[in-house]
Formats: structure tokens, sequence, C-alpha cells
């Protein structure tokens, strides 16, 4: 695809980055790392609302130690939780902690996503990676049967590989036309914040199960709470939640990270955890096939697989423990 009249043509990278989200800032990092040339499109949202609070588990913390930003998240002074209160459907609760060691309890974050996305970016920034604020990404480019690149703008971005960290919008997906392939009931989520200390909660959050969703409730100090709430409902207030996911999550040039790739239930799937994973893992395979490891094709069945395995497996478990789709039966 040539260039349009006006276009202004960036440098070519290694790998593109759409999207400054933790998938996106994730692969940028492990990119530069790696010794990468790295260009991250941050796509500047199209309103003002709040971005809701994110829940973090304990297990995140090698994965923010492989990044180098976990003496700086620390220093946010975020607030730190044991576990979670789980409320049955009866209202019987209990707690469940995530666990401990030598060193004493797990401790997972109850975070600003604002802040979080800003600690990350910044990362990437002392690394050297090139972040450039854009209203819009406005096209692909592709050439020799691959994705070689977008245009936003006004400027071509040319790259070798382009990542897509757009979450649930999955840009790349829908301009190259993949199939997506949805399960379960369609669900709509809600989130937002609450003056309120939810003293009864001893400052640990709250997973209430209902027969149409579940609420979430975190308290994040300071007498306020971040909420969630999840209903089966396909249409109405919130954002679309339903399962689905583009089992063609990587091709030539491309790979879909995050949300991008499969969409599933928060309360099932550690979202940020995994969107980080998909991240360093979409770097991983494309490290290796620049350096003549492996062939490309064979880093595309590998992404591909490992995508469509974790959402296969996460609804299996959602199924066993009887929530969210389980409800439809399929």
């Amino acid at each position: 695809m040539g260039l349009q009249p006006g276009n202004r043509r960036s440098r070519a990278v290694d790998v593109l980055v759409i999207g400054a989200g933790p998938a996106g800032c994730a692969a940028a990092i492990s990119a530069r790392m790696a010794g990468l040339t790295v260009a991250m499109l941050e796509v500047r949202a199209a309103c003002n609302s709040p971005l809701p609070g994110e829940t973090l588990h304990p297990g995140l913390e090698p994965i923010f130690r492989k990044l180098g930003v976990w003496d700086t998240l620390l220093d946010c002074g975020f607030h730190r939780h044991r576990g979670i209160w789980r409320e049955r459907q009866d209202g019987l609760r209990g707690f469940e902690p995530y666990g401990h060691d030598q060193n004493g309890s797990w401790l997972g974050f109850q975070v600003d996503r604002a802040r979080l996305h800003e600690l990350l970016r910044n990362r990437v920034r002392d690394l050297d990676g090139k972040l450039s604020p854009v209203m819009s990404v406005d096209g692909l480019l592709t050439g020799e049967a691959r994705v070689a690149g977008v245009r936003a703008d006004g400027c071509v971005y040319g790259s070798r590989f382009v990542l897509d960290g757009t979450g649930r919008h999955a840009w790349l997906a829908r301009q190259l036309q993949l199939e997506v392939e949805r399960s379960g009931p369609e669900q709509r989520l809600q989130f937002g914040w609450v003056d309120d200390a939810a003293e009864d909660l001893d400052g640990q959050p709250l997973f209430r199960q209902r027969t149409d969703g579940w609420d979430w409730l975190a308290p994040v100090g300071a007498g306020r709470c971040a909420w969630a709430r999840l209903r089966a409902a396909s249409e109405g207030s919130g954002v679309d939640y339903t399962w689905r996911i583009f089992r063609e999550s990587a091709g030539r040039g491309y790979c879909l990270l995050g949300d991008a790739a499969c969409l599933m239930d928060p309360s099932a799937a550690n979202g940020v955890l995994r969107a980080m994973m998909s991240g360093i893992y979409a770097v991983h395979l494309i490290g290796a096939v620049l350096k003549g490891s492996i062939v490309e094709d064979v880093a595309i069945t590998e992404y591909r697989k490992w995508v469509s395995q974790m959402f296969d497996s996460t609804r299996a478990q959602l199924r066993e423990a009887g929530l969210g789709m389980a409800r439809s039966g399929k």
C-alpha cells in the first residue's frame, strides 16, 4: 500500500505497539530489553470517563520485577490486601487468603489504573522506546502478504511486527476482518468509585456472586472503594464483556495481545496478569524469529495455541465452578 498525499513516514522499527495499556507496555518494555527497536502509539481516549480500579494478584510480582518496575510500583503506596472475601448467592461469606511463605502473607494491590498505566509508560520511555500520542489509528499497511505497519494522524509507521494492545476494541482484528468466536450469554460490565470505607471488609475486596452475574467491591484506602458489577444482558448500561476469542491471534507480521486476542469474564481471567504475559510471550517469539531460531510460521502456531489454551481452560474452570456462562450450558 503506497503513501497517500500529505502522509509523513516515520523510521521503520522492529516492533510497533498499538495501545499503551499493560499488554502493550509489557511488550514494548520486553522488546527494548531484548535490544529491538520499538514504537508505541498511545491512542487518546475519546472521552474523559474515569478508568476503573484494578486488582492485581500477587502472582504479578515476578512479572513486574522482570520488567524493572517492581520498586516503582511499591513506591506508589497503593492499597495492599491479603486475599478476597467471597459471598455466595445465599449470603454466606468466607475469606480466601492468597497464601503465605516464610516472608509472611502474600499481598495483592488495589491500584488506580491511570497511575499504573503511566508507571509502565514511563518505563518504556526510560528504555528509549518511542511513545507517540495519536488521536486515531486510521489504516493498516500491508505488503508481501503480511502486516507492515499502520497510518495514524497523517503519519505512516512501518514495522516488521505490529502488536495490538487496544484491549476489547481489537482494532487490528477488525481491520483484518478476522473471524470472532463468541461463547456464552451476552453480558455487560459497569465500574466506578464510591466514598465508602466498607469497614466490615477489613480492607479486603469482596466478590459477591449473583444469579445474573456478580458484584465487586474493593477498598482502596482514604474512605473510598472501587466497584464493578457484571450482569447478563445484551444491551443497557456498561460495556459489552461477552466472552470472545480470535483464534487467528497471530499471523504474518502481527500478534493480538490481552483482551484484543480474547475477552473473558474479569472474575475468572486475572486480566492484567494475562495481558502482560501475552505481551512478554509475543515478544519472546518475535525475538526468536528475528534471530533465526524459529521460522515465523512456527511462532504463529505457538502463539495461537497459547491463547486458545488459555481461553478454553479458563472457560472449562468457570463451568466447573458453576459461574458465568455455565448457566447457558454452552
